[in-house]
């Protein structure tokens, strides 16, 4: 526990959630876009007793469990001068990927991970899920009953703890990325069709500095690595495509368009000098969208590529 301070003091609380559905349903569409637009409403709805603002947000988000999940706190001083108007979300959903289910759905299964400040408003996440669930999920409103959160008993849930680590890799290597939903990187506003690896660097090093200062126990100077060039990574396989959808926005009255890139890619390069960010990022996510479940991200390393003919690509195990 204690070498993951060298990177970190940023807890988080996992939380694992299963919703029985009163009725077999075959798709529920994108589960994120359907949860989280739910779940914001009712979570303000039971919690939210701040005037809005002019932009109609929460007058007090630093005290109210809607303000501060879903509208996320104000930058300080210091990170706004990093261009930092607001801070990400403290939290993450964690869901299946699109399209992931065949047949009949009997139960809906899904985690959220509260970052920070945001691990005290565990207990009226919860009660907001379980009444979700009694109102009824998607614009069909298909009702549901929590029975689990974490495989155990609904009334109790473990404490916040560091984010844990994936080993890092020592030296240069090639890093097959999985997209398990859809990843929202911008630039200039728009969003990429392709993701190269300084795409994923500097939004990952971005992601990560701001969740750790803004979020962890103390304020510093998170690692974010070394300077890196475009020219010293090569994709060595990509297997990704564009995936999109739409979904109503009840706060703006309409219909907005989402998307993403999913898949595999395979990138070699010096990933040993990326940052420690590349140990978390299978807990805190990249790109935009987190709270909908977007940007779920994870890697695995491969074999040299000098090694690649006489191994019939067998990857490396992690460690």
């Amino acid at each position: 526990m204690n070498a993951f301070r060298e990177d970190t003091d940023l807890l988080t609380l996992p939380l694992n959630f299963t919703i029985q559905l009163e009725q077999p349903r075959k798709r529920l569409g994108f589960l994120g876009a359907t949860l989280r637009g739910g779940l914001g409403f009712v979570l303000r709805d039971l919690y939210c007793k701040h005037v809005p603002d002019s932009q109609g947000r929460c007058s007090d988000p630093e005290h109210c469990a809607y303000g501060t999940l879903f509208e996320g706190i104000k930058a300080s001083e210091q990170l706004h001068r990093a261009g930092a108007d607001r801070l990400p979300q403290p939290m993450v959903m964690n869901v299946e990927s699109p399209n992931a289910w065949r047949g009949e759905l009997n139960e809906v299964r899904f985690g959220i991970s509260l970052f920070g400040c945001a691990t005290q408003f565990a207990p009226q996440l919860i009660n907001a899920i379980q009444e979700l669930a009694k109102r009824g999920l998607g614009p069909d409103r298909e009702l549901g009953k929590l029975s689990n959160i974490d495989d155990s008993n609904i009334e109790g849930f473990n404490q916040p703890k560091l984010l844990e680590a994936n080993p890092a890799p020592k030296h240069a290597c090639s890093l097959k990325w999985s997209f398990h939903t859809p990843l929202d990187i911008r630039k200039s506003g728009v969003s990429l069709n392709r993701i190269g690896a300084i795409d994923l660097l500097l939004a990952g090093r971005r992601r990560w500095e701001l969740l750790c200062q803004a979020y962890g126990e103390t304020n510093y100077e998170a690692d974010i690595g070394e300077r890196l060039e475009a020219s010293q990574f090569r994709v060595m396989g990509d297997q990704t495509s564009v995936w999109k959808f739409e979904r109503y926005s009840a706060r703006q009255d309409s219909r907005m368009e989402m998307r993403g890139i999913v898949g595999d890619v395979t990138i070699h390069g010096p990933w040993h000098q990326a940052g420690a960010w590349l140990k978390y990022v299978h807990c805190i996510g990249l790109g935009k969208h987190a709270s909908f479940g977007f940007g779920r991200t994870t890697w695995q390393q491969r074999v040299a590529i000098a090694e690649q003919a006489n191994t019939s690509h067998t990857r490396i195990p992690h460690g």
